[in-house]
């Protein structure tokens, strides 16, 4: 059951303290996992430890109103005349899962965009080759029967069409990868230290 907790679990969770004191740890947890958090709160008492909770798992933790939101936990277990204790460190990881999530998806554009730029390149070299020797045998051969012109013009507009659909995965590789690069930029430590301390 909660015993005390700080003004920064009451922003982290919208509580009051007088709210919390003396309810299951449970409240703090989403009803889904409520009945597998109990078995794994019995199993730390039964064997407690200091310990780092959410590092290779997600865990979330459940606001008053429902809401829900990424945690890292730390435990501390302390003895005292009154029982066992835990000392529960919850971090709100929200910033920092966005920030994993953005650089996933990032590097899935960087490989995309590195896809494109490469099947765009292979492609440019035969569709202008295909084109060029078109436009040669209509300027060469002034006599073709209709039908043949039509023909070689239908496939000198298609393989324009194509070369549009090139230059557009090539613009694509290129505006992704300037993109992926403008992520790295330099950063005053002094003041991105401060900024994070003021959290």
């Amino acid at each position: 059951r909660i015993l005390q907790m700080n003004s920064r679990m009451e922003d982290l969770f919208g509580y009051q303290r007088a709210e919390l004191y003396g309810q299951p740890l449970e409240v703090l947890v989403p009803e889904r996992v409520r009945g597998a958090h109990e078995g794994h709160r019995r199993d730390y008492f039964e064997h407690p430890r200091n310990r780092s909770m959410g590092l290779a798992m997600h865990l979330t933790g459940r606001r008053k109103d429902g809401s829900e939101f990424p945690v890292e936990i730390s435990l501390g277990f302390v003895r005292t005349e009154g029982g066992g204790r835990v000392i529960a460190l919850v971090t709100d990881v929200t910033q920092r899962v966005h920030l994993e999530r953005v650089a996933r998806q990032n590097e899935k554009l960087a490989a995309l965009a590195t896809f494109s730029s490469g099947i765009a390149h292979e492609l440019n070299n035969p569709i202008g080759i295909i084109r060029s020797r078109i436009e040669l045998m209509l300027a060469d051969y002034p006599d073709l029967v209709p039908e043949a012109r039509q023909d070689l013009e239908v496939v000198n507009r298609n393989g324009l069409r194509l070369l549009r659909l090139v230059n557009n995965l090539l613009d694509f590789s290129r505006i992704e990868a300037g993109r992926i690069r403008a992520v790295y930029r330099p950063t005053d430590l002094p003041t991105l230290t401060a900024d994070l301390a003021s959290i």
